[in-house]
């Protein structure tokens, strides 16, 4: 968890501040850094030297998952490294924004005037971790995909041996989180007898008008989008549950044989104020990095408090107290981002369709069939560790539940439900692939050589012998779920055969025209806004503000729809930077203090401009083979 906490100590200290004084910036990093050195140094020489500490195996094991994740995303990301397509023009522009403004909240990049409405959070964390490795933006990018991974992959296989899934399960259930993918690609193989023609998309694409992701495919198409981002936050609070528990059981090597005690003989369940002010942190920070993150492990929290309670663990004195802390903790810590948002939401609504079970069973029968064997196991020893694991499960089947009854009302309307299928089924899919990890575990304890278990009865050692065939079989239909991201890798990355290298700005420095505009408004940054043609979303327009970080009257169309709840603003502001193209109005550059004017391919065709009239506006102070930027002259 230390990779996930301090660079929350660095960022949140910062974002607070910058609200009110400039320090986002590389000193304020640089400051924040030296203070939590001293303070770190203070704390190691108060340190208990009899303390406990993890054996070095599992530190071992740990920073070795990481370091695959890490390295191994670095190397494949140089395969194709390139900042384009999908939402990277998005997630680059929201980073930049974060990394030239020294205080917040910062402009949006697509929409000049306004600051960013969207919950981005996670980009203003991806903004400090560039400034501490001191690379640019366009290897940056890269790298904090391969950091995510790696901290993903550790931060999974920590909760899923932590919470008793042993080595080997902490192995499958972490690669199965991050890389694997849903039951799809069996159901491939059993319908086609192998892969040929297999698209891997289809697998999040599956149930019409839906959309069905997983970490695996995240990595694969490498958005850096609210839901990646938030990743090693999610993951961490449930690690930060696993570790309020660790104290409370005794480890399994000394409990005792037999059958379990009763519930009422087993010490109650307390929770310090640290602990829950630790977990209202994340879920302040989940808020602003990934909203629905906040609804989902706030779910998740209401069903482990109520079979807390329901097992007599905890009072519903203690249980209101520490909710009340908790949420007290992340409102604080969410205000600063509260204050600034505006809900683009329109409610909550019942759904007019609902998938196919047969469908269902095709995207989720292999991770549910297990979850529910979780849940069986889990039930049949109710430790405390368990029902945090009775807990997870019971919360993952409603995640995808939940969307075949109700959907969260969005701009989207001929795809009712399919953000909201996407946001709960992505953390359905990211707690029954760690529940697939411990049960691994599980069944593993069950099956020691029979020459350790000689005086075995004739039953147990039918038994035994039937769990070790569910472990292999589970590790079989485990290898069908990594069967994606060897498809998946191969086929975005074009089988791995060119190597690029980390810049995923070398395609755009290819097209001279705009990365010479890009450069000189970089440098000759005056706080002006710029106006460009302006692009339909996921197209390759409106480059010119996302990369340089100067913003344009009006951006990507559907994406500013959606973050400003309607499409009144966008279409006015559409409206107005086609007849200042077509008719040079001045009216536009004092609404929307632009000072800077883009002509180029794009905007010609687009708009039938009037060059004459823009050019009695201001000087070309830069001009390539097609394009020129004109700085507006008062």
């Amino acid at each position: 968890m230390g990779r996930v906490f301090s660079l929350l100590a660095i960022g949140l200290p910062i974002w607070f501040l910058s609200h009110i004084w400039p320090v986002n910036t590389d000193w304020g990093v640089a400051v924040m850094i030296l203070v939590l050195m001293l303070v770190g140094l203070r704390a190691i020489q108060g340190c208990d030297p009899k303390i406990r500490v993890a054996p070095l195996r599992m530190i071992l094991m740990e920073e070795g998952m990481f370091l695959v994740g890490f390295f191994g995303l670095a190397l494949v990301r140089g395969f194709q490294p390139d900042i384009l397509g999908l939402e990277k023009f998005m997630d680059f522009g929201f980073i930049k924004e974060y990394l030239i403004s020294s205080k917040l909240p910062v402009n949006d990049m697509w929409l000049a005037g306004k600051t960013i409405n969207y919950y981005s959070f996670g980009h203003f964390m991806a903004s400090i971790l560039v400034r501490i490795w001191g690379v640019g933006l366009g290897v940056g990018y890269n790298l904090l995909l391969a950091w995510i991974l790696g901290a993903s992959l550790a931060l999974s296989f920590a909760i899923v041996v932590n919470l008793g899934g042993g080595i080997l399960g902490g192995v499958v259930g972490s690669l199965l989180v991050c890389l694997g993918g849903n039951s799809h690609t069996w159901w491939y193989l059993i319908r086609n007898k192998g892969f040929t023609s297999y698209w891997y998309a289809s697998a999040t694409r599956f149930i019409e008008n839906t959309i069905h992701e997983f970490p695996g495919y995240s990595f694969v198409v490498s958005d850096l989008h609210a839901h990646v981002l938030g990743l090693p936050i999610v993951l961490a609070f449930l690690l930060v549950l696993v570790a309020i528990l660790q104290g409370y059981d005794p480890p399994l090597a000394r409990q005792p044989k037999g059958p379990a005690p009763p519930i009422s003989g087993v010490a109650p369940f307390r929770v310090g104020p640290l602990n829950t002010t630790v977990l209202g942190v994340l879920l302040g920070v989940m808020v602003m990095t990934n909203t629905w993150d906040l609804a989902i492990f706030g779910l998740l929290l209401v069903v482990f408090g109520l079979l807390l309670l329901v097992n007599k663990r905890i009072s519903v004195k203690q249980l209101l107290i520490s909710s009340g802390v908790i949420g007290a903790t992340a409102g604080i810590v969410a205000m600063a981002w509260l204050v600034n948002f505006q809900s683009f939401s329109d409610g909550v609504g019942l759904v007019d369709g609902r998938s196919p079970w047969w469908q269902m069973g095709v995207l989720w029968g292999g991770h549910l069939v297990v979850t529910l064997m979780a849940l069986w196991l889990a039930f049949r020893r109710k430790t405390k560790k368990n029902i945090l694991v009775i807990a997870i499960g019971i919360t993952a089947v409603l995640l995808l539940i939940i969307p075949e009854v109700i959907y969260v009302k969005d701009i989207y309307t001929s795809h009712q439900r399919a953000n909201t299928m996407f946001k709960l089924t992505y953390q359905a899919f990211i707690m029954m692939s760690l529940l697939f990890g411990w049960v691994v575990g599980q069944v593993l304890t069950r099956c020691r050589p029979l020459k350790v278990r000689k005086a075995l009865s004739l039953r147990r050692r039918v038994l035994m012998v039937m769990k070790c065939l569910w472990l292999s079989l589970m590790l079989v239909l485990w290898g069908g779920f990594m069967i994606f991201p060897l498809e998946a890798f191969n086929s975005y990355y074009g089988g791995l055969k060119m190597y690029k290298g980390l810049d995923g700005l070398v395609w755009l420095q290819k097209d001279q025209d705009k990365w010479g505009m890009i450069e000189y408004l970089e440098e000759h940054s005056n706080g002006l806004n710029m106006v460009e043609a302006v692009g339909d979303s996921y197209s390759n327009l409106n480059s010119v503000s996302a990369f340089s970080g100067t913003p344009t009257v009006a951006g990507w169309r559907v994406h500013e729809w959606l973050w400003r709840g309607g499409y009144g603003v966008v279409g006015e502001r559409e409206a107005l930077v086609k007849e200042f193209y077509e008719r040079g109005e001045k009216k536009l550059l004092d609404t929307f203090n632009v000072g800077w004017i883009v002509v180029g391919p794009n905007e010609r065709q687009k708009y039938q401009i009037d060059e004459n009239r823009l050019l009695d506006l201001g000087g070309v102070v830069w001009s390539g083979g097609k394009s020129y930027l004109i700085q507006v002259i008062d």
